[in-house]
């Protein structure tokens, strides 16, 4: 696929407020009863919730330092799977060099008294969305590869994905898999939103929609899963409709905001108090390194991957 590096952050934020989006009801009146909303409604009409608004906060604060810092807002997170969505900023911000990663994410996780298990478990989302922003994914054996690449401690979620594999492999429907997964003692959105996105890694409509279609951590697994299809297709593969409703709500307009000067500042470009022509700097052949015409052959520092 060649999306660009920027349509693939745009993508990712978008992605994950678009899954939000749609699992939440709109309170205001309408003709529509809150249990028939159609997604388009809930799109237009979308409010942030406090998750939302913390990942904001995140992102400004990146784009205002280039580092983490102690922050006094309040977050009241309470599993993985909405940690691991808060450290989508990070992800991005640092995501060419994964052991750089690792360290600014065990930073964050010691403002909020992160346990270890935790960190592990956003480790591994950190990791997947890594290979999909750097085009490493392989759609074909996404679970193997993770877990052959990611090294992580042997947690429940490390244990879930080796049996998340094998349902892949025998082909379970979604209503077995939510099934199998309901029966674990944790929460399980990562893994849940690992298997919709597997399914269908090209479609970001049929992924988002299959989180959707179970009432479980629905909200949160329809998150990370508009969150991992929107970095994987780029900005470009959410649906056409689903943008054009964004233009009319400024949400949606301050996140693509906050997430194009995250892209600016990560590609050096970015200086405060400057108005930068957002179309120029789309137009230009911006990636991570060892994406661009690597060449094995030429010691250019630009082509060499931190590791």
């Amino acid at each position: 696929m060649g999306y660009s590096l920027l349509s693939r952050f745009q993508g990712a934020l978008f992605g994950g407020i678009l899954g939000d989006a749609i699992t939440t009801q709109i309170q205001t009146p309408s003709l529509y009863p809150s249990n028939q909303q159609p997604d388009w409604y809930k799109i237009l009409h979308y409010q942030p919730s406090k998750l939302i608004d913390n990942l904001q906060q995140i992102c400004l604060m990146l784009n205002q330092s280039n580092q983490l810092e102690q922050q006094i807002f309040k977050c009241e997170s309470r599993n993985s799977g909405e940690w691991a969505y808060l450290a989508l900023p990070i992800i991005l911000f640092y995501h060419e060099d994964f052991v750089l990663l690792q360290k600014e994410i065990r930073i964050f996780a010691q403002y909020w008294q992160w346990s270890d298990e935790v960190v592990e478990d956003v480790l591994i989302w950190s990791y997947i969305m890594v290979l999909a922003l750097k085009k490493k994914l392989d759609k074909r054996n996404i679970i193997g590869q993770l877990l052959a690449g990611v090294r992580a401690k042997q947690t429940p979620l490390y244990q879930l994905l080796r049996q998340l594999e094998s349902w892949l492999f025998e082909s379970l429907t979604l209503e077995r898999v939510v099934e199998k997964l309901s029966t674990q003692n944790q929460e399980w959105s990562i893994p849940l939103s690992l298997y919709c996105f597997s399914s269908t890694p090209e479609n970001f409509y049929l992924s988002i929609s299959r989180a959707t279609h179970h009432q479980t951590q629905a909200r949160i697994t329809a998150i990370l899963t508009g969150t991992l299809a929107g970095g994987y297709n780029g900005i470009i593969g959410i649906p056409t409709p689903w943008r054009n409703l964004s233009a009319e709500n400024p949400v949606y307009q301050e996140i693509d905001r906050q997430g194009t000067t995250l892209f600016n500042n990560w590609s050096g470009v970015y200086q405060k108090g400057r108005q930068l022509d957002r179309d120029i700097i789309g137009q230009r052949a911006i990636a991570s390194p060892g994406i661009i015409q690597p060449r094995s052959s030429l010691k250019v520092i630009s082509q060499r991957e931190c590791t």
